[in-house]
C-alpha cells in the first residue's frame, strides 16, 4: 500500500484544495470563475478539513456500497422548477477518494434521470479523461454504475461529475415539494428536503450511507421572489446565465457530514431572528401568517443550544442556526445548521395551544438540537447502531427542557413519557427487538425507527447516567464526542469512553466494563422482572431474575442489572448509584441487611434501572397499606412506578388482577400527577376491554369514585398560574370525566360549546385552551348535527394548527353513525379540505370511540383501493388497520382481521405487513385479556358494591 506517511501527506493535500475545484455545468449556466473558502478561521479549517476517521463496512449487505471509493467533496448544484414542471435540473461532481482499485464508480440513485454524455472522471492533479465503457441501474438496491475501460488507482483521488434531473415528488422524501393557503386563500408552493434515511438518493446521485462523510459545497437557484436556504450561510449570490429572473444561491463550504443530514429550502418564507450568547445568528422561518408565533422556539432554542455546549463542554460548531416550520412535514429533521419542523412542532400561539402543546414544542427543539452533537457532529456508523442518535437526543431532550423550564420537572416526566412506554413495548413480542438490529434496506431501516430505538435507548442512557453518576456519564460524552467528532462510531467506542471515565472516577468497579454490562441491553431483546423473594423474618431476600414476556412466557435470557433499594426503616430515595450488580451468569442471588419483616422494601429507586420488579405478598401488602395510609412516604416515582409495574405484571399473569385493582383503589388520596397517569394508563386500556360487557357500567362507576376527588377539587376553573402538572392532571380528570359522562361535566361543557355558537368570534374568551379537547368532544358527543356542523366550519375556517387538529379530532367524538360516515368521506375524498396525514388522523378519532369503530371498520373494508390510491403506500392502510383493530377482542374480530389481511397481502409492504401481523396479534392477546381477567374483575366489583352479583357477559 505504500509509505503510510506519504498516503496521509497526500491526503491532506487533497483536503486543502478540494474548494479549488471548478466543474462549470453549461447545463446549469453556472459560474466559470474559481472559489474558495473565503477567509476561514483556523478552527473553522478544522470543521471543513477534519482529519477524520474512516469507519469500514464491519457487514457484508447487498444494499451496501463496495469500500473501493470514499468521497472526500461535494459540488452540488440544484435548479427545482416549483412553479414549472417540478423537474430539478441537477450537476454534480464528487472528489473521490481510491481505497482498492476498482474499474466501477458505483454510487446511489433513486427516480434520477442521468445523463450519461456527460459524465467526466479526471485525476484530481491532472491527466486525461478515464474512459468510461457503459453504465447501468439497480433499480432495486437504487444503485448506479459507471463501467471504466480502466482502473482507478489505489491511493488516488478523481473528480466524478455528471449532469442529471431528479424531480420533486409530493411524497415527503428527498427533496420535494409542499404548499400551504395564505391569507387570500392562495395556494403557495414550496420545496424542502427530507433525506433521511436514504431520501439524498432521490435529489442527486450520491453515496448514500452515514459513514461516508464528505464536505458540501452546494448552489441552489431559485427564482428572484423566493429565497433559499441549506446547512451553511449563504456565500453569494449569482444570476443565472440566460435565465432571466433566476440566481444562484451559492453556501459555503460545509464540515464533513452524511448526505442525509445536507438540506435545501426554496420558498417564500419571512423569518425572525435572534442571536445565541456565542454571538451567531439564530433565525426562525415560516409562512408570514405564522410567524409571530416562533417566539417561543426563538426564546429557549438559543438557550438550550448554549446549554448542551456547556454541558458537554463541546461548542457548537456550525456558524448558524436556521429553524424552519412547514404545513406537510413529517415531524422534525435535525439536518445539521438548520432544522426543519411540522408547524405545530416549533409554532406556539398562546391564546389557542395548550400547556401540553408548548411542552411539546420545547421538547421537539430541543430534541432536534441535541442532534447537532449525537448525530450530527458524531453520526452512528450504519443505520443499525440509530440508537446513538436517537436514544441520545431522547434523552438529552428532556435535559435541555428541563433547563429553560425547570419548573416543569422533566426529568420526573421521564419515567412515565419514556422509560414505562418502552417496558410496555419491549415487553411484547411483536414490537420487541434488540436495540442494535441488522438493517439493510429501507423496509428494514423503518423497522428500527420506533420507541426501542428511541424510548429504550434513551431509559438506557438515563440509566447509565445512574449508574455511573452523572458527572462521569458526562466526562465520557465528552471524550467520546471529542474523539469521533466529524465522522462516525458504533456503541463499543461509547462503552469504552464510559468505561475509561468510571475507571478513572471510580464510579465503576475496575474489573467491569461498560460493555459487558450494556450488551445485554442492546444486543438481545426485552429486559428482567426481578423478584424479590423476603426471609421470614424480613432481613434478607433472594433476588431472582427473569426475563418478562407481557404474556409470561419463561425465556433464558439474563442480564447485568444495577440493583438498587430502600426500605421504611430508613427511606432515601436519592441514592441511585448501583448497591449491587447481579451479572449476567447469576440467575438469583442473596441481599442482607434488609429491615424487618413489619416494613416494606422497594427495589429500583425512582425507576433508574430498565427492569420490574415483583414481591412476595407479604411486601406487596406493606406497600399497598402505606399508599393508602400515607402514599407520600413514598417517592412520586416509585408510586407511579408501582402502579405500572403491579398492573404489567397482573397483566402477565404474575399477580392476581383483584390485587391491582386494591392498588388502584388508592388513587383517592393520591395528588401527584405522574401515579395517576401512571395508572390511567392502564385504566384506559381496561375500560376498552371491558366495553360492551356487563363490566363495562360497574367498571365506570368504579372510574368515577376514583376520580370524583380530584375533579370536584378542580372542576372547570382555569389553572394558568399554577404548577404545570397541575394543568396536566386537571386536563387528564375533565377528559376522563367527561368521557364518562359525569352529569356535571357534561352539562358545563355543552354549556360552553352553546355559548360559542351563539358568539362565534370569541373562544379566546370562552374556551380555555387547556379545556377545549374536553368541551369540544363533549358537546359534539352530546350534541347533534347542529354541533358537529358548526365544529366543521370552524375547523375550514381557522389558520391554527393547533385548532384544526383539535377540531378533527374531536369532529370524531359524535354517537351519529351517518354523521361520522359522511366524515370519514370527507377526510379521504380526493380533493379533501383535510390533508392526508389529517386523514389518518381523523381515521383513528373516529376508530377509537365504540360510537365510530364498526363505522370506521366498515369504512376501511369498503374503501381499500380508494385508500391506497390516496397514500400511494400501505403504510397508512396498516395504520389505519392497527387504529381500528386495537380494541377488537373477539373471535369474530380476530376473523375479520385476518380475513382482511389475506385480501390485502399482496399490495402490502414488508413494513406494513410488519404492522399488520402486529395487528393481529394484539387482537389474540386482547381476547386472552378478556378470557382470563373478565370474570376476576366482576368479581372484585360485585364485591365492593359496583355490580349486582351474578352478572355476566
Amino acid at each position: 500500500m505504500g509509505n503510510r506517511g506519504d498516503y496521509l501527506l497526500t491526503k491532506l493535500l487533497w483536503l486543502i484544495f478540494i474548494p479549488l475545484v471548478v466543474t462549470g455545468s453549461p447545463f446549469l449556466g453556472s459560474p466559470k470563475s474559481p472559489r474558495n473558502l473565503l477567509g476561514l478561521t483556523t478552527r473553522e479549517e478544522k470543521q471543513v478539513h477534519s482529519n477524520r476517521k474512516y469507519i469500514p463496512n464491519p457487514v457484508e449487505d447487498e444494499y451496501r456500497l463496495p469500500t473501493s471509493l470514499n468521497p472526500i467533496h461535494y459540488e452540488v448544484w440544484l435548479q427545482p422548477f416549483i412553479h414549472g414542471n417540478f423537474s430539478i435540473a441537477g450537476h454534480i461532481n464528487i472528489v473521490l477518494e481510491v481505497l482498492e482499485a476498482t474499474s466501477v464508480i458505483q454510487l446511489h440513485i433513486d427516480n434520477i434521470t442521468t445523463f450519461d454524455d456527460t459524465i467526466k472522471i479526471v485525476l484530481f492533479d491532472g491527466g486525461p479523461d478515464i474512459s468510461i465503457k457503459e453504465t447501468s441501474v439497480d433499480e432495486v438496491h437504487n444503485f448506479y454504475f459507471v463501467w471504466l475501460e480502466e482502473a482507478l488507482e489505489l491511493g488516488r483521488a478523481y473528480n466524478f461529475s455528471l449532469d442529471f434531473e431528479s424531480y420533486l415528488d409530493t411524497d415527503g422524501i428527498g427533496f420535494h415539494r409542499s404548499s400551504y393557503v395564505d391569507e387570500e386563500g392562495k395556494e403557495v408552493p414550496v420545496a424542502l428536503t427530507q433525506f433521511e434515511a436514504n431520501g439524498a438518493r432521490r435529489a442527486f446521485p450520491c453515496f448514500d450511507e452515514p459513514s461516508l462523510k464528505a464536505t458540501f459545497d452546494c448552489y441552489v437557484a431559485r427564482e428572484e421572489s423566493m429565497a433559499a436556504l441549506s446547512n451553511m450561510p449563504l456565500v453569494e449570490t449569482i444570476p443565472v446565465e440566460g435565465q432571466e429572473g433566476w440566481s444562484w444561491d451559492h453556501f459555503r463550504t460545509s464540515p464533513y457530514m452524511p448526505t442525509y443530514l445536507v438540506a435545501f429550502i426554496v420558498s417564500d418564507f419571512v423569518s425572525n431572528g435572534t442571536e445565541t450568547v456565542e454571538g451567531f445568528p439564530y433565525t426562525a422561518w415560516s409562512r408570514s401568517q405564522e410567524i409571530s408565533h416562533s417566539q417561543y422556539a426563538l426564546e429557549m432554542g438559543p438557550d438550550v443550544l448554549t446549554f448542551y455546549a456547556e454541558y458537554l463542554r463541546i461548542p457548537y460548531v456550525m456558524p448558524k442556526m436556521d429553524i424552519a416550520a412547514f404545513v406537510e412535514f413529517g415531524g422534525a429533521m435535525e439536518n445539521w445548521g438548520m432544522i426543519i419542523f411540522k408547524e405545530d412542532m416549533m409554532l406556539f400561539d398562546p391564546e389557542v395551544q395548550t400547556e401540553a402543546e408548548k411542552q411539546m414544542v420545547a421538547k421537539v427543539v430541543s430534541h432536534e438540537t441535541a442532534h447537532q452533537w449525537f448525530g450530527d457532529l458524531v453520526t452512528m456508523g450504519w443505520w443499525s447502531h440509530l440508537w446513538l442518535n436517537e436514544g441520545f437526543a431522547k434523552y438529552m431532550e428532556y435535559l435541555g427542557v428541563n433547563h429553560v423550564e425547570p419548573a416543569w420537572k422533566m426529568l420526573d416526566q421521564y419515567v412515565f413519557d419514556v422509560v414505562q412506554l418502552a417496558l410496555e413495548v419491549d415487553s411484547n413480542e411483536t414490537s420487541s427487538h434488540p436495540v442494535i438490529k441488522n438493517v439493510s434496506s429501507t423496509d428494514d431501516i423503518n423497522t428500527i425507527i420506533d420507541d426501542i430505538t428511541y424510548r429504550k435507548g434513551g431509559s438506557l442512557n438515563r440509566m447509565m447516567n445512574h449508574i455511573l453518576t452523572e458527572q462521569t456519564f458526562v466526562n465520557g460524552l465528552n471524550s467520546y464526542l471529542l474523539e469521533y467528532e466529524y465522522s462516525n462510531a458504533y456503541q463499543d467506542y461509547l462503552f469504552r469512553h464510559l468505561t475509561t471515565a468510571g475507571h478513572e472516577d471510580g464510579t465503576l468497579p475496575q474489573d467491569m466494563t461498560m460493555k459487558e454490562v450494556m450488551d445485554t441491553w442492546t444486543l438481545q431483546a426485552g429486559y428482567p422482572v426481578i423478584t424479590v423473594n423476603r426471609s421470614e423474618d424480613g432481613t434478607s431476600a433472594i433476588i431472582s431474575q427473569k426475563r418478562f414476556w407481557s404474556s409470561h412466557e419463561s425465556t433464558d435470557e439474563t442480564w447485568w442489572i444495577p440493583l438498587t433499594y430502600t426500605s421504611q426503616d430508613n427511606p432515601n430515595f436519592e441514592k441511585t448509584q448501583p448497591m449491587v450488580w447481579m451479572t449476567k451468569e447469576e440467575r438469583e442471588i442473596a441481599v442482607g441487611s434488609l429491615p424487618g419483616k413489619d416494613q416494606w422494601v422497594i427495589f429500583n429507586i425512582q425507576e433508574t434501572g430498565f427492569y420490574r420488579v415483583n414481591y412476595d405478598d407479604s411486601n406487596w401488602d406493606l406497600l399497598l397499606n402505606q399508599l393508602e395510609t400515607d402514599p407520600e412516604a413514598i417517592h412520586p416515582l416509585n408510586r407511579a412506578q408501582i402502579l405500572d409495574d403491579h398492573a404489567h405484571l397482573s397483566q402477565a399473569g404474575y399477580l392476581p388482577y383483584s390485587s391491582t385493582l386494591d392498588f388502584f383503589s388508592y388513587l383517592r388520596e393520591e395528588k401527584e400527577y405522574l401515579p395517576w397517569a401512571s395508572a390511567l394508563n392502564h385504566l384506559d386500556y381496561m375500560e376498552l376491554m371491558l366495553s360492551r360487557t356487563a363490566a363495562s357500567e360497574p367498571f365506570k362507576k368504579f372510574l368515577l369514585d376514583l376520580i370524583m376527588p380530584l375533579y370536584e377539587e378542580f372542576g372547570f376553573d382555569v389553572l394558568d398560574n399554577k404548577d404545570q402538572q397541575e394543568i396536566f392532571k386537571q386536563m387528564l380528570v375533565l377528559a376522563w370525566a367527561c368521557d364518562l359522562r359525569q352529569e356535571d361535566c357534561v352539562l358545563y361543557s355543552t354549556r360552553l360549546f352553546s355559548e360559542w355558537i351563539e358568539n362565534p368570534d370569541e373562544v379566546n374568551r370562552i374556551i380555555n385552551p387547556n379545556l377545549r379537547s374536553t368541551v369540544y368532544c363533549s358537546a359534539i358527543a352530546e350534541g347533534g348535527v347542529k354541533e358537529w356542523s358548526f365544529a366543521w366550519n370552524k375547523y375550514l375556517l381557522s389558520n391554527s394548527r393547533s385548532e384544526k387538529l383539535r377540531l378533527l379530532i374531536a369532529l370524531g367524538c359524535s354517537r351519529d353513525s351517518e354523521v361520522l360516515l359522511k366524515y370519514l368521506d370527507l377526510a379521504f375524498a380526493e380533493n379533501s379540505d383535510i390533508s392526508k396525514a389529517d386523514a389518518l388522523r381523523v381515521f383513528a378519532s373516529v376508530a377509537k370511540r365504540p360510537a365510530g369503530k364498526q363505522v370506521a371498520w366498515n369504512f376501511l373494508w369498503n374503501n381499500i383501493r380508494r385508500i391506497i390510491y390516496l397514500f400511494e403506500s400501505s403504510t397508512h392502510l396498516a395504520e389505519m388497520i392497527e387504529a381500528v383493530s386495537d380494541s377488537f377482542s373477539s373471535e369474530e374480530e380476530k376473523l375479520q382481521l385476518v380475513s382482511l389481511d389475506d385480501e390485502i397481502s399482496e399490495v402490502l409492504d414488508e413494513y406494513s405487513s410488519l404492522l399488520v401481523s402486529r395487528s393481529i396479534q394484539k387482537v389474540a392477546d386482547n381476547i386472552a385479556w378478556r378470557e382470563n381477567r373478565y370474570g376476576v374483575i366482576m368479581q372484585w366489583l360485585e364485591e365492593r358494591g359496583y355490580a349486582a352479583k351474578g352478572v355476566n357477559v
